[in-house]
């Protein structure tokens, strides 16, 4: 028997996830584990280092990523970058998961 179609685990695995409703959560989970790295490309060293031990709490919740920070400060100074980090966290999720970042 000869197989005409043939398609890669890649894309039955998405069809898969996408079919049993479990595309977003996946998308989710993986944005909020990249947060300490998308962090960590943004800023220098010093800086990133002080924003991840100010982090308490990372959650999404209808397309908003809300972050809580113990220093207002740094909540203060990440209020006006927005839109760098929505981009570099859909990116590292491979699909846009968020439209807007909340932080508390």
């Amino acid at each position: 028997m000869k197989r005409t179609k043939t398609e890669s685990i890649t894309d039955l695995l998405g069809a898969f996830l996408r079919n049993n409703g479990l595309e977003t959560p996946l998308a989710e989970y993986r944005l909020v584990k990249a947060w300490p790295d998308v962090i960590q490309a943004s800023f220098p060293p010093g800086v990133s280092q002080r924003v991840m031990q100010a982090t308490t709490d990372v959650h999404i919740s209808s397309q908003t990523l809300h972050v809580s920070l113990s220093s207002p400060p740094l909540r203060q100074h990440l209020r006006m970058m927005p839109p760098t980090l929505i981009g570099a966290l859909n990116a590292s999720a491979g699909m846009n998961v968020i439209t807007a970042i909340a932080f508390h």
